[in-house]
C-alpha cells in the first residue's frame, strides 16, 4: 500500500506544470534579468536587451506590444515585467490583456493603453500622454483603497483604468455605492471615482443627476 503511495505522488509531482516566469524583472537591489526560456516564441534582438540596463520600456504600435523595442506580442497571456517585492512596496506584475497593458498589485490591476517606463533603480514607474511623463506615484491597489476611504465606492473594485482627466493622468474606479434603505432594502448606484495617480486625491465623482445634488448626503 505505501508503495503504491509513493508512485502515486512521483506521477502527481511529475505531472506538475511549473508557472512560467515573466519575460524580465525587476529585482529587489534594482537590476533587470531576462528570462531567454520565455523568448522561445519571439525574436530577441541583443541590441533591444542590452540598450539600457536601468530602465524598461512598454508601448503599443499597430496591435502589438513592444518591451525595449522587443515584439513581444507573441508571449500571449504570459506576464511581460515582475517588479519584486520590497519592504514597503508590493509586487507589481505587467502583463497584456485585450489591447491594453495590465498592472497587477496584490490582485488589483490597473488597465492601460500609455506607453509605460520602469526605472528599475528607483523602482519607479509612469506613463507617457500627449502632456507628458507623469510618474505613478500611487499604485493600484491604493487608489482602491482611496476610492473606498471616501465612502462614495461601497462594493470592493478588482479592475481599474488609468486615463486622463482635464489634462491630468488619474486612475479610474467603476464602481457603486449601496444604499442600506432601513435595514430592508439595499440599492446600488453606479459611481465612477478619478483618483490622482500622484497625489492620491480624488478628482471627481460622476454618477446619476440627481447624485451630483445629494451625493454629499450620503458621503
Amino acid at each position: 500500500m505505501s508503495c503504491s503511495l509513493f508512485i502515486v505522488l512521483g506521477l502527481l509531482i511529475l505531472n506538475v506544470t511549473p508557472a512560467e516566469a515573466a519575460f524580465a524583472t525587476v529585482t529587489k537591489d534594482g537590476k533587470i534579468t531576462w528570462n531567454v526560456l520565455a523568448s522561445s516564441n519571439i525574436e530577441v534582438k541583443n541590441t533591444a536587451v542590452a540598450t539600457d540596463t536601468s530602465a524598461l520600456s512598454l508601448r503599443t504600435e499597430s496591435g502589438k506590444f513592444y518591451l525595449n523595442d522587443i515584439d513581444v506580442t507573441g508571449l500571449g497571456n504570459q506576464d511581460l515585467v515582475d517588479i519584486e517585492e520590497r519592504p514597503n512596496i508590493k509586487k507589481i506584475v505587467i502583463g497584456v490583456k485585450e489591447n491594453s497593458f495590465t498592472l497587477n498589485e496584490g490582485g488589483v490591476i490597473a488597465m492601460t493603453t500609455y506607453p509605460i517606463k520602469i526605472d528599475a533603480r528607483e523602482r519607479k514607474l509612469s506613463v507617457k500622454t500627449d502632456s507628458g511623463e507623469t510618474f505613478l506615484m500611487i499604485l493600484p491597489k491604493e487608489a482602491v483603497e482611496v476610492a473606498m476611504r471616501s465612502r462614495f465606492i461601497s462594493k470592493n473594485v478588482e479592475t481599474i483604468y488609468i486615463s486622463n482627466l482635464e489634462d491630468e493622468v488619474v486612475y479610474r474606479v467603476d464602481g457603486e455605492k449601496v444604499f442600506d434603505i432601513l435595514g430592508v432594502v439595499s440599492y446600488s448606484v453606479p459611481l465612477t471615482a478619478y483618483v490622482s495617480v500622484t497625489s492620491g486625491k480624488i478628482i471627481n465623482i460622476i454618477g446619476p443627476e440627481w447624485f451630483k445634488i445629494f451625493g454629499f448626503l450620503f458621503a
